[in-house]
């Protein structure tokens, strides 16, 4: 018998080590679902010596993995990928002929029919619930005699109809259950396949919407399938050649940039993120082939980010990231950059190689688990109270004369007003509304809306974008933005032959309409209500939550209203609450704590 592993190829006489890949291991080996190296023997003696080095490095290799894995868990699934494993998961075979690591599907609908059953108490027999002397009986009982071997043909035809109406094909229940419920009420159903696919896939145990639902949406479509569904074999590729390779260990990282640009198509401003922090990394460790970059190096990189200085000069911030670091690293009294911004940069190399790592252009993601310490991604901003923005609304933008210009900046007061009102009544980001177009002021059902939408207009070259796709919703207008002039002033700008509600909002060279009245915005609270580095224009969006729930408006509701969860722009005939129910919890919110009188008589 020959040893574990020991392959000798038919063809040639050659021996081989041949083993069968973990599935969880299989996409970094990125060879199939068998390792094989040749021993370069074909001596049998000679190849058993070898085969122990072999093995052992095929062991290595596999510890390997699986650390660069636990290190690397995904924290999400897209659907695809999501779909690619659990088809894999539930279609590959083992010795025994079921789906590997026991995952057979008969067993997985029978747990589903059960489920459905006791949640409808309707809860039928199955054939399968049957032993042989049940089935016996039963077919006896119905035949009303003591022999099953004297069943007359109308007699079995019977027998089989009223099995036919009583017993159910596994599964049955369960997508009878599925057609008939919303996708809320079924996918919890699978809770207990998604833990066991996740232990097969040695994923972490605890609950994570990102990856559960990705996993069972995947599982509902497999189990439709019948080639799932009948534990229906792959088969293998007639394929002869071997699988190339897709490592690329001598790749730039400046040419692993422009891959990730492509697949991932970030926003101008991740880009220039992203470019500067590679201009930096490759001063400082050199222009290495990504395969050559260690942990080490990811390490020593973070430590000499820092010893940046919290802001320094556009003329030092041009010079090499070597230089800079010589200028500040000794130099006492220097306020260093925060925690957060250590992690903008080193992320981003992270997020490189975390992207070659999924594309197996290296064959471990050495940028893994490697932590910034005080970074944590919990906002660092707080809502205003009750009391800030009545102060705030109480400010002379607000109660001057709205005609009279108080500021000479490019961004004017009219903009700046309608800026900070409409974040008051939307909860929107400032870029958000700061890209809205006069053709996204709509109305449906004598209700005015704001429709923010993420579409391209090439006529007048103007560009969208939103920061999440469930970002794309219809807002409808408060009553007390109308009662304030709102449209009369959308009205005025038609008229004008504007196209952008504010066309004074110019884009910077990454794409950004707000950067400057961004500024302006938060000096005005600094001024208003304190200077609170925690309070800026993006605490609205926090008030604006507090508010709604103040006014015991649904969750689902403010939810929708902030791009929380999807809305289709229609505003009533997709995903999410109509806009008329929208606009009936939006008046809940009515901010009597702010002193409206002198705001509308500057307003008129």
């Amino acid at each position: 018998m020959n040893p574990k592993g020991l392959w000798r190829d038919p063809r040639s006489g050659i021996f081989y080590l041949r083993r069968r890949i973990p599935l969880p291991l299989q996409s970094a080996f990125a060879c199939g679902q068998l390792y094989k190296v040749s021993l370069g023997t074909a001596d049998q003696r000679h190849a058993e010596r070898k085969l122990a080095i072999a093995n052992g490095e095929y062991e290595q290799k596999c510890e390997q993995f699986r650390d660069a894995l636990a290190n690397d868990a995904p924290r999400s699934f897209t659907s695809d990928e999501a779909r690619v494993l659990v088809d894999r998961l539930l279609t590959a075979r083992s010795t025994t002929g079921f789906a590997s690591g026991g995952m057979d599907v008969a067993f997985l609908l029978k747990e589903l029919d059960d489920a459905v059953a006791d949640q409808s108490g309707d809860h039928r027999a199955t054939a399968q619930d049957m032993s042989p002397t049940e089935w016996i009986a039963y077919r006896k009982r119905l035949a009303g005699s003591d022999a099953d071997d004297e069943f007359s043909p109308e007699t079995l035809a019977r027998i089989e109809a009223h099995h036919a109406s009583v017993h159910r094909d596994l599964g049955d229940l369960w997508f009878s259950f599925q057609k008939r419920v919303p996708h809320r009420r079924w996918r919890p159903l699978l809770s207990f396949a998604v833990a066991k696919i996740k232990r097969e896939l040695k994923l972490p145990e605890e609950a994570n919407r990102g990856i559960d639902e990705p996993l069972a949406d995947a599982l509902a479509d497999a189990l439709g399938s019948p080639q799932v569904r009948e534990q229906v074999p792959v088969l293998p590729s007639a394929r002869r050649r071997a699988n190339s390779s897709r490592l690329q260990p001598d790749m730039k990282l400046d040419a692993l940039e422009a891959k990730w640009i492509a697949a991932r198509k970030p926003t101008p401003k991740a880009q220039a993120a992203t470019k500067t922090a590679v201009r930096y990394f490759k001063s400082y460790i050199g222009d290495v082939g990504i395969g050559e970059i260690t942990p080490n190096d990811l390490f020593e990189f973070r430590d000499a980010i820092a010893v940046l200085p919290k802001s320094m000069p556009r003329v030092h911030r041009m010079m090499e990231f070597v230089d800079i670091h010589a200028l500040y690293a000794d130099r006492s009294g220097v306020d260093r950059i925060s925690p957060q911004s250590i992690k903008k940069y080193l992320g981003a190399v992270q997020a490189l190689l975390g992207f070659a790592f999924q594309e197996r252009f290296i064959p471990a993601n050495t940028g893994a688990g490697i932590k910034v310490e005080g970074y944590t991604k919990k906002s660092t901003r707080r809502p205003f109270t009750k009391d800030e923005l009545a102060q705030l609304f109480a400010a002379k933008l607000f109660t001057a004369p709205w005609s009279h210009p108080l500021s000479k900046s490019k961004v004017s007061d009219s903009t700046l007003r309608w800026l900070f009102l409409l974040g008051l009544c939307t909860g929107a980001r400032i870029e958000e509304l700061g890209q809205i177009l006069l053709a996204d002021i709509k109305s449906e059902q004598g209700i005015p809306y704001i429709d923010v939408t993420d579409y391209v207009m090439d006529e007048i070259d103007e560009r969208k974008r939103v920061k999440t796709d469930g970002s794309i919703r219809v807002i409808p207008l408060h009553p007390k933005l109308i009662a304030l002039g709102f449209l009369d002033y959308v009205q005025r700008m038609r008229s004008s032959g504007a196209v952008r509600l504010f066309p004074d909002l110019e884009a910077d060279s990454l794409g950004v309409k707000t950067k400057e009245a961004s500024r302006r915005a938060n000096r005005l609270i600094d001024n208003a209500v304190g200077d609170d580095p925690r309070l800026v224009f993006y605490s609205f969006r926090h008030s604006f939550k507090d508010l709604c729930r103040d006014a015991n408006i649904p969750k689902d509701v403010h939810d929708q209203l902030m791009g929380h969860s999807p809305a289709d722009v229609g505003g009533g005939y997709g995903l999410g609450r109509a806009i008329g129910n929208l606009a009936a919890h939006l008046k809940r919110v009515r901010f009597l704590f702010i002193d409206w009188d002198p705001i509308n008589v500057a307003a008129k």
